[in-house]
């Protein structure tokens, strides 16, 4: 973490300005991993700008500051309330995150924190700007890392038609770092599932760059094979794959004629299916984590996907290998997926959590082994699932 964090608040309300200001340095007085924080108005490089989602002039504001030069290097932050909607400017880009009121310091935290490693990545990218052919690809890849920064932190997903989806992500010492995210195919009949586990900062990286090259060039009826588009993804990450990488997947696409699941599990990301009024069932994995060796595996007829009949009603819950081993392992994580499977969705993911968090020294200032991904989906059980 950088020893000077310059923030600023922006609000069309001067005594909103003054609250949202006062409950940052509050949050912030609590991390100590910070050395020296600014909250100003005035410009500066590296700077944040928390920006107030209820102002009535938030629209024009943004337009404005967007086109300006002042945004070379500002990120910009949009503070809404728990129960506000999902703010149209940030899915249209307009704001780099969202600060959902209230936080909790070790949420900031992790915010912060990829805040700092995608200002290293981009430093690092300018310095090479030098070199022959980086200039070409450079806009490019900023922003493929714009994109990263917001898929690696907590996300509320965009309502998809017959699900309830909710995810948390808590932040991690160890390099590496989760990805995920969901996608529908253009004629609406494919909902495709990711996620991903890397052992290193610079594969984590090259994840959602990948994702979104294989995704920009598949046809409707080529994203229908998990296979191949695992392989895909396979082969653009094998450039940035060193001796050492490990990258563990999940990839699903679920069809919404019958609600059939086929996926691949390959490494130590896993995932649980509890059917209406059961219990809590481990989705076999295919395989070990993708790496330099796996070419082979991936092409053998030994790998076969996994296949479920998802029961309207019916509930899945994926997780990255951060949850698991915090948790104690895949028998202690089902344990507790049993133990609170008839709580709702994000009350269970927060006892997840806290199951992690219990077992640190200082919960409120140590972070987990590593980065935390959970994902709750459950299938409306009004939906009508066909069967052929």
């Amino acid at each position: 973490m950088a020893s000077t964090l310059s923030i600023s608040v922006r609000s069309g309300s001067p005594a909103e300005e003054t609250r949202i200001a006062a409950e940052l340095r509050r949050l912030l007085g609590e991390l100590r991993h910070i050395d020296v924080v600014e909250l100003s108005r005035a410009p500066g490089p590296g700077k944040i700008v928390v920006v107030d989602g209820s102002s009535s002039d938030l629209k024009g504001w943004l337009e404005q500051f967007c086109r300006s030069e002042s945004r070379k290097g500002v990120s910009l932050w949009l503070w809404v309330d728990d129960q506000a909607p999902l703010p149209q400017a940030f899915l249209s880009g307009q704001v780099d995150d969202l600060l959902i009121h209230p936080i909790r310091p070790l949420e900031l935290l992790s915010k912060l924190k990829n805040y700092e490693q995608h200002r290293i990545v981009q430093d690092v990218l300018e310095l090479q700007s030098s070199l022959e052919g980086v200039m070409k690809n450079l806009k490019g890849d900023l922003e493929v890392l714009e994109r990263l920064q917001k898929a690696r932190l907590p996300v509320r997903f965009p309502d998809v038609k017959g699900f309830n989806i909710t995810s948390r992500y808590l932040a991690g010492e160890k390099s590496g770092g989760d990805y995920f995210d969901l996608a529908e195919s253009q004629d609406g009949q494919q909902l495709g599932i990711l996620v991903t586990d890397s052992s290193s900062y610079g594969l984590s990286s090259a994840v959602l760059s990948a994702v979104v090259r294989v995704v920009s060039r598949v046809s409707v009826e080529q994203s229908r094979s998990v296979r191949e588009m695992v392989r895909s993804f396979y082969e653009e990450l094998l450039t940035p794959l060193g001796p050492q990488d490990r990258l563990s997947i999940f990839y699903g696409t679920l069809s919404r004629k019958d609600y059939v699941l086929r996926y691949l599990t390959l490494g130590s990301v896993r995932a649980f299916y509890r059917a209406p009024q059961g219990s809590f069932e481990e989705l076999a994995a295919q395989g070990g984590p993708l790496s330099q060796g796996s070419r082979n595996s991936l092409a053998s007829p030994a790998l076969t996907e996994g296949t479920l009949a998802w029961v309207p009603g019916g509930r899945v819950v994926i997780l990255s290998d951060g949850f698991i081993e915090s948790l104690g392992g895949t028998a202690a994580a089902l344990t507790m997926l049993e133990k609170f499977k008839e709580r709702d969705a994000k009350d269970l993911l927060n006892e997840l959590a806290f199951g992690i968090k219990s077992k640190l020294a200082d919960p409120k200032e140590d972070l987990p082994p590593q980065d935390c991904t959970g994902m709750v989906m459950d299938l409306d059980p009004k939906v009508i699932r066909r069967i052929s």
